[in-house]
């Protein structure tokens, strides 16, 4: 799958980091960097996180992207009928964020605050030197509230209904068969994404996918 909350395989992550950014993103030197958010400060117990965003932030669709769209993720991510993959990476970190999951929780109580439109406050359970590593990872990803409320699960099934953040947006899904990106126009960092298109084939059998790489037909598998 290439909903965020949704996968766990290395294919569906390949993808979803073309086409997701999150506040803190992994640098060549495997060490976290700015991502979305632009800084971070840590409060002295090591239990409060907050995240500065960059300013004019877009999803792909050119609509404003904020502060609360982390917030929403969160909460999504800690809703048992979302049945996240991944939902220990919140429940072992956020405050508040099992409680929320068993339904003994509330708004209040969790976590996960926006400040303001910019300002992003996570706060945790235990201290976390390695907290700017968490957020890199696909679970805290941003998602937008309106398109996941009128498609449900089937907003990444098509092209037209997946909204992202990342320097690629989906232009084709074609079902089975490919998934096919083009420069996302509204990412923060546009000026320096080089490739204007990447195709992901689904090549089932490993021979025939080994045969591809060598006649050049695909660039890595």
């Amino acid at each position: 799958t290439i909903d965020p909350v949704q996968n766990e395989s290395v294919d569906g992550s390949d993808v979803i980091m073309n086409i997701f950014e999150g506040l803190v993103r992994v640098g060549l030197d495997a060490k976290p960097e700015a991502g979305l958010a632009e800084k971070w400060d840590v409060s002295e117990d090591g239990l409060t996180w907050t995240f500065h965003l960059r300013p004019g932030l877009k999803w792909s669709d050119g609509s404003p992207l904020t502060a609360e769209d982390y917030v929403y993720a969160a909460k999504h991510v800690c809703t048992p009928a979302t049945t996240a993959q991944y939902l220990n990476m919140m429940t072992d970190y956020i405050e508040g964020a099992e409680a929320y999951y068993e339904g003994k929780g509330s708004d209040e109580s969790f976590g996960v605050k926006a400040i303001d439109d910019r300002t992003l406050e996570y706060r945790l359970k235990a201290p976390c030197p390695f907290f700017p590593d968490i957020v890199s990872m696909w679970v805290y990803s941003p998602l937008k509230k309106e398109t996941l409320e009128a498609n449900g699960d089937k907003w990444t099934q098509t092209a037209a209904t997946y909204v992202c953040n990342g320097p690629f947006k989906i232009s084709e899904i074609n079902s089975g068969a490919s998934v096919v990106l083009t420069k996302n126009e509204n990412y923060w960092d546009a000026a320096n994404v080089s490739l204007e298109k990447l195709s992901f084939r689904y090549i089932l059998d490993t021979s025939t996918a080994l045969t591809a790489y060598e006649n050049g037909e695909v660039d890595g598998i």
